[in-house]
């Protein structure tokens, strides 16, 4: 069995890091993008299970990209969890309503992100 796969987007690369440590030693693979550009050419080119989109990057920001991967017919489905400094309640609405299933505060509380990411890729 293929095991699951998760984009992990994000412009800090100490972040990517330990988004890697976390999530490869219980069995999930990583794919890691700088950019939410990079992250669109990705979901092009192979299969992924679900996406862990930073708000804040260099260019287009993640609530753009999350909408943008929203539109795109065979990506609708994959379970996006956007992750984020900003804990204002508007820019945790803001996520949502660009379509994302969740909205994680950072510092990332590791446990509620594991879960969080069992369930959504249980669910699909």
């Amino acid at each position: 069995m293929r095991q699951p796969q998760i984009l992990c987007v994000d412009s800090d690369p100490a972040g990517l890091a330990l988004l890697e440590a976390v999530f490869t030693p219980r069995g999930y693979g990583v794919i890691q993008a700088g950019t939410g550009l990079q992250a669109l050419e990705i979901l092009t080119k192979q299969p992924v299970d679900l996406i862990l989109l930073a708000a804040v990057l260099p260019g287009t920001d993640g609530f753009t990209i999350c909408s943008r991967i929203r539109e795109v017919d065979r990506f609708r489905d994959i379970p996006l969890m956007m992750m984020s400094a900003l804990k204002s309640r508007e820019d945790l609405l803001r996520g949502l309503e660009a379509g994302a299933d969740h909205y994680l505060f950072k510092p990332l509380d590791h446990d509620e992100m594991i879960t969080r990411v069992k369930m959504l890729i249980g669910r699909k």
